[in-house]
């Protein structure tokens, strides 16, 4: 499983307090601001958890969240917010479809549990979407009812192998 996490945040000493309290446990970039945050994602992405703040310039956290989920909706989303008011839990939550939503400060042990459950419902859902593509696969080449080999698919393998095999 992929298991990258992305930490987004416009303030560099709180982007430097993340990398130093998670050191070794994840594989983690960081990126200042959600220009960047974006950025990251187009060339290296994609990221199991994204981690970011909402309130920074230029782009806001919901905004940043929003358009991680258009470019990446697999990844699993969590907010960090210093204002935790309500209509933003709201919006984090409708809009930007967020995980989980923690209060700055936020002491790394919570983060890190955040972080931990958010990969456990990455990895559900990868496992869950390869148990549907392997069962869409069965069922392109066997019969659902009968489960012996689906006539169409068998005579299409055999064509080609007779044309690889240049009879």
């Amino acid at each position: 499983m992929n298991n990258r996490i992305l930490v987004v945040d416009d303030d560099r000493n709180f982007l430097a307090a993340v990398r130093r309290g998670l050191r070794g446990r994840y594989d983690l970039t960081t990126a200042e601001g959600g220009e960047a945050a974006l950025q990251a994602i187009a060339e290296s992405g994609p990221f199991s958890v994204v981690v970011c703040d909402q309130k920074m310039p230029q782009m806001s956290g919901i905004e940043t969240l929003q358009r991680i989920r258009d470019l990446a909706p697999e990844t699993v989303r969590i907010m960090l917010t210093g204002n935790a008011d309500q209509r933003t839990a709201i919006d984090a939550i409708n809009q930007g479809q967020v995980f989980r939503f923690l209060a700055k400060p936020c002491p790394i042990s919570d983060l890190t549990e955040a972080i931990d459950s958010a990969l456990e419902a990455y990895n559900a859902a990868a496992a869950e979407r390869a148990a549907i593509v392997a069962r869409m696969h069965r069922l392109s080449e066997y019969d659902f009812l009968t489960d012996l080999p689906n006539r169409f698919m068998m005579l299409a393998k055999v064509s080609q192998a007779i044309l690889a095999s240049g009879c």
